[in-house]
C-alpha cells in the first residue's frame, strides 16, 4: 500500500480507533468505566466507542488497586444522585464486575505510584490524588491514560514552567476520550 493510500485508511479510521493503533496497554480511570454505563448519551457513546476498539485491539485495559472501589463509589452516587434508579444498581455493579482490567498489584509497584501521584496532584493542584494515581502509573509503564475527566486531563495537558526555568510539557500521556469525538 502507497504512503498516500495508508494515510487516507487512517483518516478513514473512528478518531478513537486511530489514537489507540499500536497502543498495547492503556490505563482506564473509574470515570471512563462509569461513562460507559450511565453516563450522560454523547458521553455514553464516546466511552463505549472507547473500549469497543480497545477490545477489537487487543489493549491491555489496566488500573491500579483502588479502581473497583471508584468505580462502585460512581455506581453509588449515580442512585444518590437520582441519575439512575436503585433496581439498576446490581446489574451495574455485575456490568462493572465484567470489565476485563489488569490490576496493577505488585507492591513494589504500588508503592511508586503512590508516592508519584502524591507529587501528581501537588503539581497539578488537585484536590486529591485519585487521577493523578492513574497518571502516575501510566508514566511509570510508559502508557497512555484515558480519561472522561476533562478538568484532570486539562490540568495534566498543560505546559509547565520547570524549577529552571524553562517550558516543559505537561503529561501528554494523558487522554481526554472527548477529544476524540
Amino acid at each position: 500500500m502507497s504512503a498516500k493510500r495508508a494515510l487516507w485508511a487512517l483518516m478513514a479510521l473512528d478518531p478513537i480507533e486511530a489514537a489507540l493503533r499500536g497502543q498495547r496497554e492503556v490505563v482506564i480511570d473509574a470515570s471512563l468505566a462509569a461513562d460507559a454505563l450511565i453516563g450522560e448519551p454523547a458521553r455514553h457513546a464516546l466511552a463505549v466507542r472507547f473500549f469497543t476498539h480497545c477490545d477489537t485491539l487487543g489493549v491491555r485495559l489496566t488500573v491500579p488497586e483502588s479502581f473497583p472501589s471508584e468505580a462502585d463509589t460512581a455506581m453509588f452516587q449515580g442512585v444518590a444522585r437520582g441519575r439512575i434508579a436503585a433496581a439498576l444498581l446490581p446489574a451495574l455493579l455485575a456490568a462493572l464486575d465484567t470489565l476485563v482490567v489488569t490490576v496493577a498489584r505488585e507492591k513494589s509497584e504500588a508503592h511508586a505510584v503512590r508516592v508519584r501521584a502524591r507529587e501528581i496532584a501537588a503539581m497539578l493542584n488537585q484536590p486529591g490524588v485519585y487521577d493523578a494515581t492513574y497518571a502516575a502509573l501510566a508514566e511509570r509503564r510508559g502508557c497512555e491514560f484515558w480519561t472522561a475527566d476533562k478538568r484532570f486531563a486539562n490540568a495534566a495537558n498543560q505546559t509547565r514552567r520547570a524549577p529552571d526555568g524553562t517550558s516543559a510539557p505537561g503529561f501528554p500521556f494523558v487522554r481526554f476520550v472527548g477529544k476524540y469525538k
